[in-house]
């Protein structure tokens, strides 16, 4: 005999945008944080060693924020933890024992928060740890880059890297909520804010044409210390496109083969471990972007002026669009950048699944990938590439 049961799980998540979320006066974390009347919560929180060296009274002014606001009940458990930034926190699961440790000596339970305040890599590392404690703490996480504020920090994966794949460890636990504090972009390196911005450009060509138009308009200014509000304004839109996507896909723990949010990506995750992650992941993920564009032009997805827009306004943005290690080939002459095909098939349960635009604004997967087309798009690329260089001044040249 056989018996059916069905367990359905609801999740719910905040996301806020807030200016200097540690300032005295602001609010916007204690209307976040639930707590026993009687006993108060307690937090633990992580800062990302690269965020901490750009504001270096980030960690005293946590502890003054904390102490403004015990009368309300929230507590800090200790003193603020640091992490190392940058990939070197996926490398493996000695973050996520970090965490547990911590968690372990000052006594973390299920009704307390922790706190994540960093790039994508941290907010992912730390996550695990988080999501493995007693089989999940609550995190709130406060992403300070922009790629983290509107991509790699929104939505439910937290993992590791490990045998020389991304993420091949990992969990999907939501957070209990998400903290966009415009402060942090303006700390950001000018590199950082131009490698989120790659993510801004994947979205809307997927989901939302006008979006799309707004950031080709705006490419030249993006970065424009300033005119901070466009940055802002890209990162906010980017994020709720993302978050809706997310919560109305019907897939959220992605059990199927289809992965919108991924477009671009099974080259862009190669170029970064091909490169030895000299290349970050949104200046791989804008490579990746104008690639998959000009593949989508030879299939008849895209004209060649639309293939050609993406491609500008990637240029425009300052992303260089080649790099010397897609000339890299194994011994049989195959260019090593298509292994990320397979390690994207695999990923997906051995369906290969691929997320191409369907004219600017809209999706349709393609479910096979072929290396002839894949060359006629790349010399595509590399000829947008040095036209561009010649006739503009503006913009990378490699």
């Amino acid at each position: 005999m056989m018996y059916h049961y069905h367990v359905a799980v609801e999740w719910d998540m905040q996301l806020r945008f807030t200016d200097d979320v540690f300032a005295p006066e602001n609010t916007c974390l204690l209307d976040l944080l639930e707590r026993d009347p009687t006993r108060g919560v307690r937090c633990l929180v992580f800062i990302d060693q690269g965020l901490a060296q750009a504001d270096p009274a980030l960690p005293e002014r946590i502890h003054h924020w904390f102490a403004q606001h015990e009368d309300h009940g929230v507590h800090l458990a200790a003193v603020p933890q640091m992490v190392d930034g940058g990939e070197q926190a996926k490398d493996g699961l000695a973050v996520a024992e970090q965490v547990g440790r911590c968690c372990l000596e000052h006594h973390i339970c299920r009704h307390s928060y922790i706190l994540i305040l960093g790039g994508g890599a941290v907010l992912d590392a730390v996550g695990l740890g988080a999501s493995l404690v007693h089989r999940g703490i609550r995190q709130i996480r406060l992403p300070s880059t922009v790629l983290a504020q509107d991509d790699a920090g929104l939505g439910v994966k937290n993992g590791v890297n490990a045998f020389g794949n991304k993420n091949f460890f990992g969990t999907f636990q939501p957070p209990w909520a998400i903290v966009n504090d415009a402060r942090f972009l303006r700390l950001c390196h000018p590199r950082e804010r131009r490698s989120g911005l790659a993510e801004a450009v994947k979205v809307s060509l997927i989901k939302d044409a006008d979006f799309f138009s707004w950031l080709a308009g705006h490419a030249r200014h993006l970065l424009d210390e300033h005119a901070p509000h466009l940055l802002e304004e890209a990162v906010q839109r980017c994020a709720h496109l993302h978050l809706q996507h997310i919560t109305s896909s019907g897939d959220p723990f992605e059990h199927g083969s289809s992965r919108p949010l991924d477009f671009g990506h099974w080259s862009a995750h190669y170029l970064e471990v091909l490169s030895q992650h000299r290349l970050n992941h949104g200046e791989a993920v804008a490579i990746g972007l104008a690639w998959d564009c000009c593949y989508a032009e030879a299939i008849n997805r895209l004209s060649a002026a639309e293939c050609e827009a993406v491609i500008e306004s990637l240029h425009d943005m300052g992303f260089a669009l080649w790099d010397p290690v897609l000339n890299l080939r194994d011994a049989q002459g195959e260019r090593l950048v298509y292994q990320g095909l397979e390690q994207f098939r695999e990923h997906l349960g051995g369906n290969l699944t691929l997320a191409m635009p369907d004219g600017i604004g809209r999706r349709r997967d393609i479910h096979s990938y072929q290396r002839n087309t894949g060359e006629w798009a790349l010399n595509r690329l590399r000829q947008l590439q040095t036209r561009l260089c010649r006739t503009q001044a503006t913009g990378p040249c490699s």
